[in-house]
C-alpha cells in the first residue's frame, strides 16, 4: 500500500474523531428535570403601606413588575459546576391548564402574552456559577385563542466550559532585556534612589 495513501487515511479519521469529539468538549447538555407549578387561589399581595391587589398565584411565584403586571414568574437558581456557564435551555413538554373564573376576572383589562416565555443567564452566587431559570408561565391556546397556564413542564441546559479562553503573552523575539549583565539591589526604604556607575563598580 502507497505510503502516502496510508498517511492520509489516517490523518482522515483523526479529523473525523475530533469533529465528533469537539462538541462534547465545547458544550454539554444536562438530565431533564420536571417542574410542577403548585397552583393555589388568587392571593393578596401587600405592595406597600395599606395598599394591596389579588393576583394569580402558585407556590414560589415571583411579582417583578407591580402593580403593572400581576402575573407571577417562574424563577429558579440551579447550581454549575466550577468553570462552567450556561449558553442555553430547552424547555420540553410542557402542560397547560385553563384559568380559573377568579383568575380571568382578575386579569381583564391586563396585557397577556401570546405564548409561555423563558430566559436563561449565568451569575454567581457566593463565587459559585449558577444558572438562573426564569419562565413567564401564561399564553394563548393556538387552537381556541383561551388563555391558558402551564401546570408543569421540563427543562435541559446547554452547559460549556467557560475556561476555554487562555491568556496568551507575548514576547519581543530580541529584547534589550536578553544581553548583558543584570544585578538585583535590595533597598531599606521605598523611593527614588539614585545610582552611579562608581556605585556599580563597587
Amino acid at each position: 500500500m502507497d505510503f502516502k495513501f496510508m498517511i492520509e487515511r489516517h490523518l482522515h479519521k483523526l479529523i473525523i474523531s475530533y469533529l465528533l469529539f469537539w462538541p462534547a468538549v465545547l458544550w454539554s447538555q444536562s438530565p431533564a428535570v420536571r417542574v410542577n407549578l403548585d397552583w393555589q387561589q388568587p392571593a393578596a399581595l401587600v405592595m406597600g403601606g395599606d395598599s394591596s391587589i389579588f393576583a394569580p398565584y402558585f407556590q414560589g411565584g415571583l411579582y417583578t413588575a407591580l402593580p403593572e403586571d400581576i402575573l407571577p414568574l417562574f424563577s429558579k437558581n440551579i447550581p454549575l459546576e466550577p468553570g462552567k456557564e450556561v449558553s442555553g435551555v430547552n424547555i420540553t413538554h410542557p402542560e397547560y391548564i385553563p384559568l380559573t373564573p377568579e383568575e380571568l376576572e382578575l386579569l381583564d383589562g391586563f396585557p397577556w402574552p401570546d405564548t409561555v416565555s423563558w430566559r436563561i443567564s449565568t451569575l454567581t452566587a457566593n463565587g459559585k456559577p449558577i444558572a438562573r431559570l426564569e419562565v413567564t408561565p401564561f399564553g394563548k391556546d393556538s387552537l381556541t385563542g383561551e388563555k391558558v397556564k402551564l401546570a408543569s413542564f421540563g427543562y435541559q441546559l446547554f452547559v460549556h466550559d467557560n475556561s476555554t479562553v487562555k491568556t496568551v503573552r507575548a514576547y519581543v523575539p530580541n529584547s534589550e532585556l536578553s544581553m548583558g549583565n543584570w544585578y538585583k539591589f535590595f533597598i531599606n526604604e521605598s523611593g527614588v534612589y539614585r545610582i552611579t556607575y562608581d556605585d556599580l563598580k563597587n
